[in-house]
């Protein structure tokens, strides 16, 4: 470039890592035409957001399929099937974090976008409420200030109840007014869960 006579000149030098990396002391040469050389050591330092997750991969395991209006999808344990994933940034500087994923009828996450402090901590929701009786694998991926991303591997089955009734039938016999008598029937749980019943 050209310097007009008692005019500064600004040259701006741009670093855009693609990973970790440390420069240290790189030497950018600035010569002057018919004149001096001028010498500039650079040092700069790249490094991904230090975000920590509470899981790297879920397996929500079997679950009772849900239909489109149920708003209480059940998991092996008897309650809701939605489980929090919990980011922490560790960076010293705030962090803008961007939800790829596109949620769908099965898998839903709480979140799209959100700033994380320094020290901050967010729990993201993600509910699995399947339809089909087949297994399920989903990646979530989240941006980390449109530079890098991080992902989630979540994974589920769909199910349906099955409860085989072993007394087929049920004779109490002939009883007194006022007598009790209680007879057993027998039913076996063919389900991948537990099921509630009721008779």
């Amino acid at each position: 470039g050209t310097v007009l006579p008692g005019q500064d000149s600004a040259i701006d030098v741009t670093f855009a890592p693609t990973k970790d990396c440390t420069v240290m002391d790189h030497k950018l040469v600035c010569k002057v035409t018919n004149g001096r050389t001028y010498t500039v050591n650079v040092t700069a330092t790249a490094a991904a957001p230090n975000v920590s997750l509470s899981w790297k991969e879920y397996d929500f395991g079997p679950v009772f399929l849900q239909s489109a209006a149920s708003s209480s999808p059940t998991s092996t344990s008897g309650s809701t099937s939605p489980v929090d994933l919990t980011m922490i940034n560790r960076d010293k500087t705030s962090l803008a974090v961007d939800c790829l994923f596109d949620n769908k009828d099965f898998l839903e996450v709480d979140v799209s976008s959100f700033v994380l402090q320094s020290g901050e901590k967010k729990d993201i929701r993600v509910t699995f409420a399947p339809r089909e009786s087949v297994t399920y694998q989903e990646t979530i991926t989240f941006s980390l200030n449109d530079l890098t991303t991080v992902a989630v591997l979540v994974k589920g089955e769909g199910t349906t109840p099955k409860i085989e009734v072993l007394t087929k039938q049920v004779r109490f016999g002939v009883l007194r007014i006022g007598e009790k008598k209680e007879v057993e029937v027998r039913v076996a749980c063919r389900s991948k869960v537990a099921t509630a019943i009721s008779l």
